[in-house]
C-alpha cells in the first residue's frame, strides 16, 4: 500500500481593512476584472505601457499616478466597500471618496498593502500582457 500524498498547502489569502469615512474597506488579490479595471485605469501612464516597468522606478510611477489623477481610479479599483461586491461596486462614487477623504497615511499604507497582496512582478507582467497586442494565430 503506497502511502497518501499529501496535498499541497493552501495559500493564504492575504486580506487588508481600512476605515475611510466610516465605512470599512477591505483590499484582496485582485481578480479578473479588477485587472481589466485597473489596466483601463492605468492606459496612458508608464505602468499601463506595453513596456512596462522595472519595480525600481515605482516610486516614479506612483507620483506620475498622483500627477494625472489616475491614483484615486487606481486606489479605487483595489477597495471594496464592505457589504458591496465587486460587480455592484460604484468605481466612479469611491474614486470621487477616496480624492477628497483619503489621508496620506493610509493612503500609503493602502499601496504597501497593494503589492502585499499582489506581487509586483506579477501584476506588472499581467499588465503588460493586458495592455499589449495580441499576436493572430491561426
Amino acid at each position: 500500500m503506497q502511502p497518501k500524498k499529501k496535498s499541497p498547502p493552501v495559500a493564504e489569502v492575504r486580506t487588508f481593512q481600512y476605515e475611510i469615512e466610516g465605512v470599512k474597506y477591505t483590499q484582496k488579490p485582485l481578480v479578473l476584472g479588477q485587472l481589466e479595471d485597473l489596466t483601463k485605469a492605468l492606459e496612458g501612464t508608464s505602468l499601463g505601457s506595453s513596456e512596462g516597468v522595472s519595480e525600481d522606478s515605482l516610486k516614479d510611477s506612483l507620483l506620475e499616478l498622483l500627477r494625472n489623477g489616475s491614483l484615486s481610479k487606481a486606489l479605487a479599483v483595489a477597495l471594496i466597500p464592505e457589504g458591496v461586491s465587486l460587480r455592484e461596486k460604484n468605481t466612479e462614487e469611491l474614486v470621487e471618496i477616496l480624492r477628497w477623504s483619503l489621508d496620506l497615511q493610509t493612503g500609503i499604507r493602502i499601496i504597501s498593502d497593494f503589492f502585499t497582496c499582489n506581487v509586483p512582478a506579477e501584476v506588472l507582467s499581467s499588465l503588460r500582457a493586458a495592455t499589449s497586442t495580441p499576436t493572430k494565430t491561426k
